[in-house]
Formats: structure tokens, sequence, C-alpha cells
């Protein structure tokens, strides 16, 4: 039997709400859940986390009802002051002293022959008192920060960069998708050889066709196109909100709403006093927080269509689920959107104010386009399994 341990340290701090609970959040969330259910007897679980954030991650293993809850190991200096009983805002506050403590502290005490997997954080430095140091993987989303730091926080730019400085020659490195592999060889100077692509994967598109329609939240009035992501520069909302009021108001869909689905954030905000001033937006977009798992399916599955013009991913999940629902999808042809959906959604140039409105015209007034897309759409997800990415991932960690 493998001895694997997953550093949930990041899981923890997105559970407790010190962190927004975003598509890396539910991917790393959704692997750790299909690694349990394929391979429950191939491997033994063990958990990491910072030793000032253990609540955190204690709570997370709980709340999911993830087994080895016993098994948690901590690491990090003693110093750092104490989570438990502070808001989530002081929390934040100090994530880089964590992320610059994580660096510096040494992997916990585990088994011998025990695997160690980060799937977001830098990596602890091996302990120097084993004679072989343990196997460690690490699971790198993108590295946006490092190609583009203007569109990311000093907090983000902080982080990938020691998560970059904490990868040693011997480690393996897991991306998501071909476009995040390159730029993380070219960015941060990885040997191409130790990154393997491994996509994310997606529920079986088969069992959303008999799914029964479910309410919408209140707020929602039908029809609508979607949004479900972060709002952050890279995501180019600003330039969805101007393109979705020209459209509405040259072709008269007053009736039609664009509903956006995301955290709260300061970005967020500043956009939603922008939509204030104009009236077409006023009128006709509904901004909603995050929602429940059940509720976002629901409005994935009963939107005219999903919206998703970002300038930047490291893979896409949400136009992956959507397109698993056979809604059609508006994606950006560049960097891991255009690779993920390939021909199955109407790829558009993010930043070209013209063809996003004729995409949205087109599958709106267009039945054999919602149906084509639909069917694409069904049909591409398939190629992406949870099960998959298992297996696959199970290949890495046999061959270190």
């Amino acid at each position: 039997m493998h001895h694997v341990c997953y550093d949930i340290t990041f899981q923890g701090l997105a559970h407790g709400g010190c962190w927004p609970q975003t598509g890396i959040y539910w991917a790393s969330h959704r692997f750790l859940q299909a690694m349990i259910e394929h391979v429950p007897h191939q491997l033994k679980w063990h958990w990491a986390v910072h030793r000032r954030l253990a609540a955190f991650g204690r709570n997370y293993l709980h709340d999911h009802r993830l087994p080895g809850q016993t098994e948690v190991s901590v690491y990090g200096s003693p110093w750092l002051p104490v989570q438990q009983g502070r808001s989530p805002e002081w929390s934040r506050k100090l994530l880089p002293v964590w992320w610059w403590d994580q660096c510096r502290s040494t992997m916990p005490r585990l088994p011998e022959k025990t695997l160690y997997h980060s799937l977001f954080l830098p990596l602890p430095r091996p302990a120097r008192n084993r004679a072989r140091s343990l196997p460690r993987v690490l699971t790198l989303h993108d590295v946006l920060p490092l190609i583009r730091p203007e569109w990311s926080s000093r907090v983000g730019v902080y982080r990938t960069q020691k998560t970059v400085a904490s990868i040693r020659p011997d480690d393996c490195i897991i991306c998501p998708s071909m476009s995040a592999k390159a730029d993380a060889c070219q960015a941060a100077g990885l040997n191409p050889d130790h990154v393997v692509v491994i996509p994310w994967g997606v529920d079986d598109p088969t069992t959303f066709v008999d799914e029964p329609v479910g309410p919408l939240p209140p707020a929602v009035t039908k029809p609508y196109l979607l949004y479900v992501g972060a709002i952050e520069p890279r995501k180019n909302i600003r330039h969805l909100l101007d393109c979705f009021s020209a459209w509405v108001s040259q072709e008269g869909f007053d009736d039609v709403s664009l509903v956006l689905v995301s955290p709260p954030g300061p970005m967020k905000q500043a956009l939603q006093e922008y939509a204030r001033t104009h009236p077409v937006l006023a009128r006709q977009v509904c901004w909603l927080g995050q929602q429940p798992s059940p509720v976002l399916g629901q409005l994935l599955r009963q939107a005219m269509m999903l919206v998703h013009p970002s300038l930047y991913e490291g893979f896409g999940l949400t136009v992956l689920e959507a397109m698993a629902r056979g809604t059609p999808v508006v994606a950006s042809s560049t960097t891991a959107c255009g690779e993920v959906a390939d021909e199955a959604a109407w790829l558009v140039d993010p930043t070209d104010a013209e063809a996003l409105c004729q995409a949205m015209h087109a599958i709106a007034t267009d039945v054999g386009h919602q149906q084509r897309l639909g069917k694409l759409g069904r049909l591409r997800a398939q190629q992406f399994s949870w099960e998959t990415t298992v297996r696959q991932t199970l290949k890495v960690y046999q061959s270190l």
C-alpha cells in the first residue's frame, strides 16, 4: 500500500472563508474526492497543514467526511499567531507571513516512503535528518502572477514566487493544461521533462441528461446569460458588461439578463458601482454571490449560454462544467479555454467586442446553434473524467 500525504492548508483556508472558493479550490477538492472514491484501498491517506492553520484543515476534513482525519501532520514555526478565534479578514492579512514560513519549514514527520503532494501552496523543505527525502509533487495551476503581475495582487505575486522557488530539480510538477505547462516552463524556468499535464475532470455528462429542473435564486429571471468565477482583471468582466449592454441595446433584448456568480471582492464592488450608472446594466444585470453546488448546477443548466471571455486561464473548469450540462458556451480562444473547449464552444478573441456581441446574438437567436453547441459540448466533456485524472495521477505517483 502506498502512503500519500496531501497538504490541505489551502483547502482549509478556503473552506473557512479566508480564501475565495474559486475554480482552483473546487478542482482540488473534487480531485481529492475522486482519489478517495476511485482508489480507496490502494493508498494510505495522510494530511498536512500549517500548524497555525490546523483548525481550518481539520474542519475541512471533518465537514467533508474525508478519511484519515486522525492522520493530520503539522509543520511551520510555532511562533506565528494562531488563527483560531480570529476573523477571516485577520487571517487573510497574515497569509504572506504563513507562506513565507511554509517555504522555510521542513516537511512534517511522515512514514517512510510517503509521497508528499501540495495542491496549491509552496512545498516545505525536505527534512534534513532523513537518509532519503520523500518524493514531492506540486500541482501548479498557472503562473499568471509571473507573466502579468499587474493583473494580480501583491499577495498573489508573492505566493507564486515562493511556490516556484520551493521547487527542487527532482520534484514532479503537474499542470492542468498544455498552456499552463508552457507558461510554467517559460516563466519559471522549469524543466519540461519534470512537468506532467493532467487535465481536471468533470462529472459524467450523461448524469445531467435526466436531471430534474430545479428552482433558481429569486433574483434570477429567464432567459439569462451566465458568468461564473472570480471578478479579477484577467477575467475581463468590464469588457463583458460593455458588450452585453451594447448588444441588448442594439437588438432590443430587454427581457434578457446577465447573471454573474462570483465571490465578493474590491473589483466586483467597483463594477457594481459602474453598472449602477448605466441604465441597461442597472436593469438587466443580476449580481449573485457564491452559490451551493446544487444551485450552481441549476444555473449552469438553465442558462441560455455561459459567457467566459477571460484573458487568461490555467484550465477553465466552469467552461467544462457548462458543456457537460449541454449549455452553449462562448469562451476565449486564448490560453487554456480554447484548449479545453476546442471546437465545442464558440471561441472569440477576448479583446474583440464585435466578435463577442456577434457570438451572443447568434446563439440567442438561432436554435440550431444552441442545439449544435449543446451536443458538441456534451461530447467534448465526455473526454474529461475524474477517473482519468486519478488514473494519470497514480501513474505519476508510481513513477517516483
